[in-house]
């Protein structure tokens, strides 16, 4: 989000721990000055207000948390309930089954797009790839040049 859209889209960042949400903004803001204004919302997996304050005054929420049978269920449901879009990163396959059982008519009235797996084949590769690259660099002061697929 950072690097592909800056501030040309309103966006924020959620989680449990102000401290852990500022180291990330810090980040962030290496990639866009203009991200100094980036939002922080403090929300916690259990905590069903905070969640459901948060879902409703977004359009989109993208999720990392996990496990999410443990972490995701009132996040998804409240999306469901508020019209929210939803996307996760979850391999986990009973979660999903619940929650298309649990929430798929739930979501068409409310007109919210629930969409679970994204990105769950290729972060595995994504973060290895990135532990490479960061090995090399420290290990030999160079930089990963190239990677190309072999099918």
């Amino acid at each position: 989000m950072a690097r592909q859209y800056g501030t040309t889209v309103r966006w924020a960042i959620a989680g449990r721990r102000l401290a852990a949400l500022e180291k990330i903004k810090a980040e962030l803001v290496t990639f866009s000055g203009g991200l100094t204004c980036l939002p922080l919302i403090i929300c916690d997996s259990f905590d069903v207000d905070a969640i459901k304050a948060m879902v409703r005054r977004t359009h989109a929420v993208v999720t990392t948390v996990g496990p999410f049978a443990r972490y995701g269920q009132t996040l998804v449901e409240q999306c469901a309930a508020a019209g929210t879009h939803y996307c996760d990163t979850t391999g986990e396959g009973s979660f999903v089954r619940q929650t298309v059982f649990q929430l798929d008519a739930v979501a068409r009235a409310t007109g919210a797009h629930i969409v679970n797996l994204c990105g769950m084949d290729c972060l595995p590769t994504e973060v290895s790839l990135m532990a490479v690259a960061q090995t090399l660099r420290e290990g030999k002061g160079e930089a990963l040049a190239k990677v190309r697929q072999h099918a």
